[in-house]
C-alpha cells in the first residue's frame, strides 16, 4: 500500500502514537482485543492505515510551517543567502553557479538584492531548490541520490512525529489513567492477582511513552534532521547535470 517514504515518514509516526492503545486494550480487555483482531481488523486496517498516514502528514506539515517561521525560512534556501553562515562563501558560490547553469532562466540574487528584499531572494532560491528536489525524487536516479532520500525520510519521520506530539502524549496519558484505574480496581476488589503484573507493566509503558513524546520529540531534533537533509540536497550541486 505504501512506498518506502510513506511507510517510514508518515505511517510509522501515527502507529507509534497508537501503540499505548493496543497495549492497554490487550491487557485490560483481552476479549475485546481478540474480537477486534479476529473480526474487525481485516476489514478496516487498510482504511485506518491510510487515515493515520494522512493525519500524520497534515499535522506534520502544519508543524513544519511554524518551524520554518521560527528558523527564518527553509534551511535548503536560507543556507544559500549571503548573510547565512551555515556554509562557507566558496561553497555557496559554487552551488549558485551550478543552479544558474542547470535551472532554466534562473539567476542567483546578489548580496544587494538580498539586502533590499530578503523575502524575494528567499523565494528565488526556493524556486531553484524546488527544481533540485524534484530531480532527486526520480525513482530512476534514487541509487545515485541515496543519501538525499535517506535524510529526507529521516526528516519526514521526525517532522510528522513532532506534529503528532501532543496527540501521542494525550493518548499515552489516557492509557495511563485507564491502566491506573484498572490496577486500583484489581487490587482493591481482590481481582485476579495474575493481572497485577500485566496491569503494572501497562501503566509503566504508558507513562514511559508519555515521557518519550514530551522529552524526546522536540523541535531541536526536527531542526537537526532538516539541516542534515539540506546539506545532502545542496551537495547534489557538486554532482552531474540534472535529469530533464
Amino acid at each position: 500500500m505504501f512506498d518506502s517514504y510513506s511507510l517510514a515518514a508518515r505511517f510509522l509516526p501515527a502507529l507509534i502514537a497508537l501503540i499505548p492503545v493496543i497495549v492497554t486494550t490487550a491487557v485490560w480487555t483481552p476479549a475485546l482485543y481478540d474480537l477486534a483482531y479476529g473480526i474487525l481488523v481485516p476489514s478496516i486496517e487498510c482504511a485506518l492505515a491510510v487515515l493515520l498516514m494522512h493525519i500524520a502528514r497534515s499535522l506534520g506539515q502544519s508543524a513544519e510551517r511554524r518551524l520554518f517561521v521560527e528558523w527564518g525560512g527553509k534551511p535548503t534556501s536560507r543556507w544559500l543567502l549571503h548573510s547565512d553562515d551555515n556554509l562557507d562563501e566558496l561553497t555557496k558560490a559554487r552551488y549558485r553557479r551550478y543552479l544558474e547553469k542547470h535551472v532554466d532562466g534562473w539567476k542567483a540574487p546578489s548580496q544587494t538584492d538580498e539586502e533590499i528584499d530578503r523575502t524575494g531572494a528567499m523565494s528565488r532560491y526556493e524556486s531553484a531548490i524546488r527544481r533540485l528536489r524534484e530531480a532527486t525524487r526520480d525513482r530512476r536516479d534514487r541509487p545515485h541520490f541515496d543519501l538525499v532520500f535517506t535524510e529526507n525520510v529521516s526528516y519526514g519521520f521526525l517532522r510528522n512525529l513532532y506534529g503528532l506530539r501532543w496527540v501521542g502524549a494525550l493518548i499515552a496519558a489516557l492509557c495511563a489513567v485507564v491502566s491506573a484505574v484498572g490496577l486500583f480496581w484489581t487490587v482493591s476488589a481482590n481481582g485476579d492477582p495474575d493481572s497485577i503484573p500485566l496491569g503494572a507493566g501497562s501503566l509503566l509503558f504508558a507513562v514511559v511513552m508519555m515521557i518519550v513524546w514530551l522529552a524526546f520529540v522536540h523541535p531541536g531534533r526536527v531542526q537537526r534532521a532538516a539541516d542534515s537533509y539540506a546539506r545532502a540536497l545542496l551537495a547534489v550541486c557538486d554532482s552531474g547535470p540534472l535529469r530533464r
